[in-house]
């Protein structure tokens, strides 16, 4: 058992653990005998099903290998393997969506978020979530899209991503003609990636454009001007540092 799975075991619960080892076994046609294995009675194996004990690592190891399971599977986690390809079936969204394919975007977009759940790690939900906004909006769904982004914003999502999102959100209320709406997602979102000490990177200087771009359809041409010009300005600061980086 790696460290991964060490640190999985001691936070889960005794009886989600005992929940999915009895689930597996029975969908498997096996007996708590058929599993035990030396070393390990038939009763303990009844007190781990029902949750009266913890397994111990190596216990748990022993009974994902007679089970022909990922250890992660009994801990209630995705195996490695398979989040590399989820992984690959975003970055196959992502294409999709830069190459013109809004549709085969969505479509990948969803086949990941079907295997993913909200409490998965490394950001890959929050990255789906994001790419199938941006395919719905790609496809002419503002309305939808708007639903799904202001979904994501709303639970939180930080750092680049949260940018990200900000980006197409405040984007997509400029196109169904909410120019209001869209200055004022954008700018929210830029104070917060301000105050994160995000404001330099090129996503922020993107959203900073987006936002510019809603004031002018807006009529308020002066304000557009003035808030590219400061996009602008960051965008050279950013280019400099990169320069002598």
């Amino acid at each position: 058992m790696d460290a991964r799975q060490a640190d999985l075991l001691k936070q889960s619960d005794p009886t989600d653990v005992g929940r999915r080892l009895r689930a597996v076994r029975v969908a498997k046609g096996m007996t708590q005998a058929d599993v035990s294995g030396d070393g390990m009675s038939v009763a303990y194996v009844s007190r781990m099903e029902s949750g009266q004990r913890r397994p111990t690592a190596r216990a748990l190891v022993g009974l994902a290998h007679r089970l022909a399971v990922p250890v992660e599977q009994l801990l209630g986690a995705m195996a490695p393997r398979e989040v590399d390809e989820i992984r690959m079936t975003l970055d196959y969204a992502e294409l999709s969506l830069e190459s013109g394919e809004p549709q085969e975007a969505a479509t990948r977009a969803n086949q990941a978020l079907e295997r993913l759940d909200a409490s998965s790690t490394d950001g890959l939900n929050e990255r789906g979530r994001l790419l199938h906004a941006r395919a719905l909006e790609a496809l002419g769904e503002t309305d939808d899209a708007i639903i799904e982004l202001e979904s994501l914003v709303g639970d939180g999502v930080a750092g680049l991503t949260r940018i990200k999102a900000g980006i197409a959100l405040s984007r997509a209320y400029r196109e169904s003609g909410d120019f209001s709406r869209a200055i004022e997602t954008g700018e929210r979102i830029l104070t917060q990636v301000e105050a994160a000490g995000l404001d330099s990177c090129d996503e922020a200087v993107q959203l900073a454009v987006t936002v510019a771009a809603a004031h002018f359809e807006r009529g308020d041409a002066g304000h557009a001007v003035r808030t590219c010009r400061a996009a602008i300005t960051k965008a050279e600061v950013l280019g400099s540092s990169r320069a002598r980086a």
